[in-house]
């Protein structure tokens, strides 16, 4: 047998081995770098949980949007809210109105003063 039969399985050893550390090496790199990385996920998962938490607000403020219109309904009017939107978009009726604060009554979600309009004489 000669020397050079004797290192071929030698050479197509290094270079197999060469190929595959050069495989991982790519690999890896992408593993950690681009738009697919493992650094990317994390911070799409970081924008996601923020996201969420403004998701979380907004359907509350939906929430209480509606129910707003839900009170505004021709089925269901509820008198203090329709008195306070015309008063709102009218203004007083007659110059000598008077609001009586009543502090036992419960107040309700929607109002933030805690007040309820009645017209006096």
């Amino acid at each position: 047998m000669s020397k050079k039969h004797l290192h071929r399985p030698f050479s197509k050893l290094v270079g197999l081995t060469a190929l595959m550390v050069l495989m991982c090496v790519y690999f890896s790199f992408h593993l950690l770098q681009g738009e697919r990385s493992y650094f990317t996920l994390k911070q799409l998962e970081g924008h996601s949980a923020s996201l969420s938490d403004d998701l979380g607000v907004l359907e509350a403020q939906r929430a209480a949007l509606e129910m707003r219109v839900r009170k505004m309904r021709p089925d269901a009017v509820d008198p203090d809210l329709l008195e306070e939107q015309a008063m709102f978009m009218f203004g007083p009726r007659r110059d000598n109105l008077v609001q009586i604060i009543d502090p036992s009554a419960s107040m309700s979600p929607d109002m933030s003063s805690g007040m309820s309009s009645d017209s006096a004489l």
